[in-house]
Formats: C-alpha cells, structure tokens, sequence
C-alpha cells in the first residue's frame, strides 16, 4: 500500500563500522536529525528470560500448582517442561502429541494432530497428578471440518523427574468443531472449575458463516464452564448449578459467556477472581473483555464498536460493550493477558497487561469499577506476543512466536535525556529545499522496479546514511525462510529510507505524505509526515495514525470525480509488513534496485561506487562470483513483458511481505516472485479463508479467474479486499492482468 511497515532485525550489530572508505564522489549526510523517536522511552523493556532455550512456535506457556517447573506448547504438537532458572540450557518433553497420540478417529478423516492451543493443571497438582490439553485435528479434506475436530483431553502425570504426561491415560474429555478460530484457552477458575474458550470454528471471511456467536444451541463462541471431578450420565464431565443457561430449553448448559469470535488467552485475576478475555477482531477493532455470568460480547452482530450483522437474531442476553476496543490502526491480533500481582513492579500492581501479535504492543490498562480509566505503551514493540504466562510468584512472561523466547519484564533505565525528534519533515535534515523535494547534501535519491498499488500515488525515494556509512550488503546470500540471519542488507545506525507520496486530485497534483523508515541501530521505526494544503511544509502524524478524504478524477465516476479515503497509517501498523523475513525495506532492496535509471545505467554499480551499498566477502571458503548479475524484479511500465511476469511481480510486492513463510500471512500461500509456481500453493489449492460464495472456489483454478479466490480478493472492496491493509480503490489494470494470467 502506502505505507513503510517494520520490524527488528534479528542479530543486527547495534554499531555499523564501515567496511571500505567512503567512495570519491559520495557526499556525506550530516544534517539529519531523526535520532530515538517522538515518544518518551516506554518504562518497560523485555529481556529474553531463559537465554539457553528456544520454542519451535510456542503457542502456551504456563506454571503448575506448586510446582517450580514451566511447561510451553509448541504449535504442532511437542510440550516441553524446564525449571525456573535462568540458567537452564535444556527443556524437558512432557509429551509429543505429534507422535505419542493414541486415540486418534478410526474412519481415516484425519491427518494426525494439528495445533496445541490450551494447558491446564488441575488445581490440587500435584495431589491429583492431571493435566488438560486443548488440540486439534487436522481434518484429510480441508473442505470438510471435523465436527469433533477441537479436543480438551486429560492426561495423568508421572511425577518423575522431569514430569512427564503419560500418552495412553487420555481420556477426551469435550470436543466441538474445528475449522478456523478454534479459541482453545484453558483456565481453572477459583472456584475449581475448568473455564474453556471457543472460537467461531471459521475462516475470516465472510464474518461467522455458521452464525455461531448468537447461537447458544452449539459450544462455539464461548466460554464455557465444566466440572472436570465429576460426571454427569453421558458425559465425561458435570455440568456446574451455577451456569447461566442451564435451564433454558435449547441452550448447551455448558456456556457461560457467548458472543466471541476468537477469543485469544484469558485468565483470571489472582486476588479478585475477575474474568478477562481477548477476542480477535475482524475487519475494524480488537476487543478485551472483563466477562460476567451469562455474558453476550456480540459476535457476529458485532465486532466491539461496529456493526456486523445487526439484522441477526441476538442471543437470550443483551450485547455488553468491550473494556478496551483497539482501532486497527494499533492492534490487529490482540493477545489476552494478565492482571499483574507480582511484587518487583509495584506500579503495574493491579493494572491489565496484554499484547498484540501482529503489532507487537504491550500495553498496561487501569480500570475503576470495569471501566478503562487509562491504556499505555510499556514496552518497545519487539515481540510477536503470542501468549503471556504468569509464575506462580505473580510475575509475568511473554511468548514471543516468532523467536520462540520467554521474556521476562525490566525497568526501562535510559541514561541520556531524550533528544527532540523533529515536528516537522522540514527539521529532519533531509531536504535542502523542503517544497521542491530538493534532498539534502548526502540524500540519494533512487529508483525501483515495482512500486505497490497506493490507489493511484506516485512517490519519490531516498536513501540516507550518516556520516560514511554505507548499507552493508552480502551479494551471494540467499534468504532462507525462518532464518533472518541470512538476510543480505544490513543497515547502519541512524540510516534512513524517505519516500514522498503525490495524488492527482481535482486541484492538481498534491504532496499528500512523506514516510519515513528510520533504523536505531537494533530496530526499525516508522513515522509520516502531513503535507499542509499550501505544500510548504509536512507536520509529524500521531502515533495512532490519521486519516482525510481528497476529491481525485474519477473517469467510471457519474460526475467524473470521487472521494477518496486517505490513511496515515499508525507507527504500530507498520510492523505487520516489515518484518525480518523480507529484509524490512519492502523498497530498498537488491531485487528492486537492480535496473537503469535515466541518470545511471546501472543503478546497483551506481549505488556501490558511492559505497551506500558495500559489498562483504563471506569468510565461508567459497569463490565470489562479483559478475553474477543479481536477481530483479521486471519492472512494470515494460510492456513486452508476458501476464505471468507481470502478475507474479505484482502479487510479490503487493502481497507477499505477509504471504510467504513466516511473515504473519493466515494463509499457507507464498507469493514471492521467483519460488516456483507449485511451491506458491495457490494452484487448485482451497481457500483457507472463506469462498465469498464462489461455487468451486480454488486459490487459483487455472483457466477459470471467476472460481479464483485470488481474483476475487484483488476486485472486490472493503472486508474481502487484498491487502487488508492496503489501498481504498481497486487496480483495474493489473486485476485484468492477473485475470488474463490465470
């Protein structure tokens, strides 16, 4: 879209040291100003909390009753046990589900195990030596959910050293349907019994097809509320007196709150018993929530604030309102966390702690009598949160999913006073002249093959580094998937990528926004900046991002104009795209860069006689091949040029920073240009996300763009719309070009 995204670099050095002397005609930038950033530092930092372990996409991490062992769940399968030492260099297997299952369906419509979305001890562990375990089943035909395809099983315990779960003693305790938002949370409540959440069991899109968060006839969008210590007839469980519906005709006697539509992790406050649930949201906001008996939190006539389906029948209670409702412009994924009762904080004592797996917040919220009193950043925004745990000393750790760390909280100690950060894109030091977009003495400006679809814009690129520094740039690395030590840019300290976005409107041409992407030397930050309507002057946008409306030439518009949307995108917005596994720069990057331009007919060449890229000779024993031409992606002004060239370079830099593994995608798809085309999984391959009501609905199903879901996503606007975050209006043209690809 129109918007820079980032993220950290995994094993950046913090210093960049220049590798060669600073090229002969290079000028070097000693005007900038973009040091830390606008904000004061947040009070809090994490810090990898068992330096010596790694999880494999840990899912869950959790304590045992009186016990001084941690267990974390791996997605696929694996539970893992350690002691709380930081000094710890090995976690123990407490079960492979993957591999050590027994009671797997006899009728041949699974595949094995799918994913570990819940653990709980059973509250008098080790006395009653149990565990639960919430998984799934991943059903053989992907168009077939498993009605019975989400599991919370107990297993005994062998109180060995290490403990371990013994296979052959599960007993299945409940089961509901898979197939999407499976919820899966497990957490005894203080009155001894087991508290359950499930999702919608669907895909995204359309919003809640089986109409489950109103329908208190089915177990799905709740939480539930079971006794697991005794049994009524038929069950493997009993049903608690207290449940709110369990005299009313029709309704599962197990649901205590209803209406939610993935909720992800709750837990219960340790002093005052107080519910709390995050709930993934859809199209607009994520939701927390503070959960009474009998509870309706609206889900599908709701997400939070907006209206979904507000003609649905809602369920036997009123629509209760969010405790915290989070714009998409901050969080995307809300992870739900823990009111903290620790002791080495005293100022978070009391206040709510949660996160955001895509944006990668950690926020502290207070609340009088069950209403937000206020909600601020406590941490840098490093971590794909995935899950939180609480010790049983009450202090908390974060899962990061991407790293597969634990990370414990510390103070924020900064030592120096915190520089101002420039207002103004006229203080940053990076133009000469601010309205002729004239760069300043040391600011390159570049060129790319592709730019992305921004409803439109046009835009003009630079590239900034202080002083001598140069982006340090390992030509014969490929990156490998999973691994972002092998990316191949590496940029300094204070280094900066700019781009100033212009819009055709009924007034003439206009400088709408500059982004701007600035590396710290250990994370990357993103800021824009406002052009005022006289184009004088860009005013730094808030942290929670902005919007306007512009009036542009419209030739399909009755009057021959439209209104258009503008986004200022929030500074949290941005991690969802640049993140490791593609390089960050989405722009500034050896694909893209690799071309002539009017000035230079080599821009690469261009760019290293300046030294603002410096080729490194790995020290691996191999022979550098310095003539190897570098891939590129094609440029898409070439019109002789094949469909499939230009699609495949479209689809790539429009949708594979989040499509391809890794990057935070929901799919199973890999968009990038040069896999090949069965490595993608998009041939005939079904959506996972919804059909939209396509009869036959393939990814792709070659031959037939009006059954391709892909198609579909790339020409329809709002919720359906690729990519979610991205521009207002379609791309005609390169719809037609894929169309014609396929």
């Amino acid at each position: 879209m129109r918007i820079y995204r980032f993220t950290l670099l995994a094993m950046l050095p913090g210093i960049f040291c220049s590798l060669v002397a600073i090229g002969e005609d290079r000028v070097a930038w000693t005007t900038s100003r973009i040091v830390r950033t606008p904000e004061p530092p947040p009070k809090f930092k994490t810090v990898n909390a068992y330096p010596n372990l790694t999880f494999d996409k840990p899912t869950v991490a959790t304590s045992a009753p009186n016990s001084s062992r941690l267990f974390v769940s791996e997605q696929f399968g694996r539970i893992y046990s350690f002691p709380d030492d930081p000094h710890v260099r090995i976690a123990d297997l407490f079960i492979d589900l993957k591999t050590e299952l027994t009671t797997l369906p006899v009728d041949n419509s699974t595949s094995g195990v799918g994913a570990v979305y819940g653990i709980a001890f059973h509250p008098e562990y080790p006395a009653k030596p149990l565990v639960y375990i919430t998984y799934t089943l991943n059903p053989k035909d992907r168009n077939v959910p498993l009605l019975d395809g989400t599991r919370v099983s107990e297993f005994r315990v062998d109180q060995s050293d290490p403990p371990r779960a013994i296979p052959e003693s599960e007993r299945i305790v409940i089961t509901w349907r898979e197939g999407g938002h499976n919820g899966g949370c497990l957490k005894f409540g203080p009155d001894g019994d087991l508290y359950i959440a499930t999702g919608d069991a669907a895909p995204p899109n359309p919003p809640d097809p089986l109409r489950a968060g109103q329908d208190v006839s089915n177990l799905l969008s709740a939480l539930l509320r079971i006794d697991v210590d005794r049994r009524d007839e038929g069950l493997q469980y009993a049903i608690p007196e207290e449940n709110p519906f369990i005299a009313l005709a029709g309704a599962r006697p197990e649901i205590w709150a209803y209406g939610f539509r993935n909720p992800w992790k709750m837990s219960f406050d340790r002093e005052t018993g107080e519910l709390w649930v995050g709930d993934v949201g859809w199209e607009l906001w994520e939701m927390v929530y503070y959960i009474r008996k009998g509870g309706n939190y609206g889900w599908s006539a709701t997400e939070g604030p907006q209206a979904v389906h507000p003609d649905e029948p809602i369920g036997p209670t009123p629509i209760l309102p969010p405790a915290i409702s989070l714009p998409h412009s901050e969080s995307s994924s809300v992870t739900g966390g823990f009111v903290y009762r620790g002791s080495r904080f005293p100022e978070l004592r009391g206040r709510y702690i949660f996160g955001d797996y895509d944006t990668r917040g950690v926020w502290a919220a207070d609340f009088k009598e069950g209403v937000l009193q206020s909600r601020e950043t406590i941490t840098p925004a490093e971590h794909r949160v995935v899950a939180f745990a609480e010790k049983n000393d009450g202090e908390l750790l974060v899962a990061d999913y991407e790293s597969g760390t634990l990370n414990r909280f510390e103070r924020n100690i900064v030592e120096q006073p915190q520089a101002e950060f420039p207002r103004r894109l006229s203080e940053t030091g990076l133009f000469a002249k601010l309205s002729e977009q004239v760069p300043a003495a040391g600011v390159y400006e570049f060129e790319i093959n592709a730019p992305m679809w921004s409803d439109g814009a046009t835009a003009r690129r630079y590239v900034a580094l202080p002083d001598d520094s140069g982006v340090r740039w390992y030509p014969n690395r490929r990156p490998i998937p999973g691994l972002a030590s092998s990316a191949r840019l590496f940029f300094p300290e204070n280094g900066v990528l700019a781009k100033t976005i212009s819009l055709e409107t009924t007034s003439g041409p206009m400088k709408i926004e500059t982004q701007i992407l600035h590396h710290d030397g250990r994370f990357w930050h993103g800021y824009s900046y406002r052009w005022n309507d006289l184009q004088t002057e860009a005013e730094l946008v808030a942290a929670d991002g902005d919007s306007t409306f512009f009036t542009i030439p419209d030739a399909d518009a009755p009057e021959g104009q439209s209104e258009l949307r503008w986004t200022f995108h929030g500074r949290q917005q941005c991690l969802r795209c640049h993140n490791p596994w593609n390089e960050h720069a989405l722009a500034f990057n050896i694909p893209q860069l690799n071309r002539s331009t009017a000035t230079h007919s080599d821009q690469l060449k261009f760019l290293e006689e300046l030294r603002l890229l410096n080729p490194v000779r790995e020290e691996d024993g191999k022979n550098i091949n310095w003539n190897k031409a570098p891939e590129k992606l094609v440029n898409l002004t070439d019109a002789d040029l094949t469909p499939e060239q230009h699609a495949r370079t479209y689809l790539h830099v429009n949708c594979a920073h989040c499509h391809q593994q890794h990057a935070g995608g929901t799919t199973t798809i890999d968009l990038r240009y040069d896999l090949p085309l069965d490595k993608t999984n998009l041939i005939g391959a079904a959506p996972m996300q919804g059909t939209f009501g396509i009869p036959n609905a393939k990814l792709i199903e070659p031959g037939k763009p009006w059954e391709s879901v892909l198609q579909y996503r790339l020409i329809v606007t709002g919720a359906g719309h690729m990519p979610h975050v991205g521009a207002e209006r379609v791309d005609t043209r390169y719809a037609s070009v894929v169309e014609r690809w396929i």
